[in-house]
């Protein structure tokens, strides 16, 4: 059958300074995906299930309090050959309290050559087929995340409370080999904050963090991506 387990790990690195001095900061994040993806009614409907175990800290790997707990589950909904609708619901245990995001998505191909699929509020992208190696288009990426902050029990929150970090961008992929594509994105972001927190979620107006601000944003690396035309994509990208 077409049930499958899914398993990845995402690693970010967020590098800060000031420009005025030699100050720096970094921010980590390790994220492990385990999951379950099952096929029901004949393949009208699916069901995704994810747990995402994460350690998120200034200082990695040094204290117990830097984990959060989270996963997703995700029900897609196939109504014809070239149309689907997802919901679902994403939950994580940020260190501002138990997070929670009703999803909506979409997939869906009105042309051959256009091609509409996301998850709201997380992404959601639009992009546009030239010929088998060449794909451009829009992309929009919604990011709330939270980091310890070593020796203490303050966080760092990225995005705005209530719209999260907004990115905006315009993107470019070229596939070098079937699966091999190097891809170009800039873009501007919205509500971009990194804001220290106390417990209890009280603002502090952290010397570092609070300087960041909106800007513009681009993205260049290669990735390794296997495309199942007509259908959902699956993709893991490795970015230089």
């Amino acid at each position: 059958n077409k049930n499958a387990i899914i398993a990845g790990a995402t690693y970010d690195q967020l590098n800060f300074s000031f420009t005025d001095t030699s100050e720096k900061k970094s921010l980590y994040g390790l994220t492990l995906q385990i999951g379950y993806l099952h096929y029901l009614k004949q393949d009208k409907w699916k069901v995704l299930i994810v747990a995402l175990p994460k350690l998120s800290s200034d200082n990695f790997m040094r204290s117990k309090n830097e984990f959060q707990q989270g996963g997703v589950i995700l029900f897609t909904h196939k109504r014809r050959e070239n149309l689907a609708y997802k919901f679902g619901l994403y939950y994580n245990s940020e260190f501002f309290g138990n997070y929670y995001v009703p999803l909506i998505g979409i997939e869906w191909k009105p042309r051959p050559q256009i091609y509409l699929y996301g998850v709201v509020p997380n992404n959601l992208n639009l992009e546009y087929k030239v010929n088998s190696k060449l794909y451009f288009g829009l992309s929009y990426i919604n990011l709330t995340q939270s980091y310890r902050m070593s020796g203490n029990t303050f966080f760092v929150r990225n995005g705005d409370r209530f719209w999260g970090n907004i990115q905006t961008k315009f993107f470019l992929n070229y596939y070098i080999k079937k699966r091999i594509m190097v891809y170009a994105e800039t873009g501007y972001t919205f509500f971009r904050r990194y804001e220290v927190y106390k417990s209890h979620n009280e603002l502090s107006n952290h010397y570092f963090f609070s300087h960041t601000s909106n800007g513009a944003l681009i993205n260049v690396g290669i990735a390794l991506r296997i495309r199942l035309d007509n259908k959902s994509d699956s993709q893991a990208k490795i970015i230089f």
